[in-house]
């Protein structure tokens, strides 16, 4: 572990959202920011974010091709929080000071039926508890300069979330088409108004491995995930 500031450098992420001014990267090669580090600082961010009547709404979930698993030297995919605010309905207007360094990716989100939580979730769990999919498209920003950013720096910033624009055609068959992933699951929740759910993103990818419900198993699994 390093001797990083888990909550200065939460702070110093909250300043730069709010300020929209991006800052210099978190981890460095004279300073290493263990994952485990990262994941803390995200999660100091999201106690600051409830604490200003934000609410969850889902979760995104990266990192699922094999390829860019090996390129970042990791072993699973990582994630970041989606609150009901993130989300948008295809046509409407989107500020754009809102965001820093905006990119945009195409995204297949999971609406769940039912609530998913871990530990033990399965792929069949999974599937079952999917409501259906939806075509989407996630608004990618880093609070970190120029993107420089490495694993660490992305997982701190939450997985980069920025927001999620959603389609308008439901598919209850999508859910377990193989060949679809990055991919994200979320959980039920009434608070997400517009889609009366809890959606998830997943970039699509020939590259990737196999269908995008492994991803939504595994996200209700992970110890980090607030219940």
């Amino acid at each position: 572990m390093s001797d990083i500031n888990i909550q200065q450098a939460a702070e110093q992420l909250l300043r730069a959202r709010r300020e929209r001014r991006p800052i210099p990267p978190l981890a460095s090669p004279e300073r290493p920011v263990a994952v485990e580090e990262a994941y803390a600082i995200q999660l100091a961010q999201l106690e600051a974010w409830k604490a200003e009547g934000r609410t969850i709404a889902g979760y995104k979930v990266g990192l699922t091709s094999a390829a860019i698993q090996r390129q970042l030297n990791v072993d699973q995919p990582d994630f970041g929080h989606l609150f009901s605010d993130d989300f948008v309905l295809s046509g409407e207007a989107i500020e754009p000071a809102r965001f820093i360094q905006p990119r945009v990716e195409p995204e297949i989100s999971f609406v769940l039926g039912k609530p998913l939580a871990g530990p033990g979730v399965t792929v069949a769990q999974a599937i079952g508890a999917i409501d259906y999919a939806i075509a989407s498209l996630e608004i990618i920003d880093s609070r970190i300069e120029n993107w420089r950013i490495t694993l660490p720096d992305t997982i701190a910033d939450n997985a980069s979330a920025g927001g999620v624009v959603l389609g308008t055609t439901r598919s209850r068959s999508m859910a377990a088409t193989r060949g679809s992933p990055d991919a994200s699951c979320g959980r039920t929740d009434a608070s997400c108004r517009r889609a009366q759910a809890a959606p998830c993103s997943a970039r699509p990818s020939r590259r990737s491995s196999g269908s995008p419900t492994p991803s939504a198993a595994w996200a209700p699994c992970s110890r980090r995930a607030p219940s």
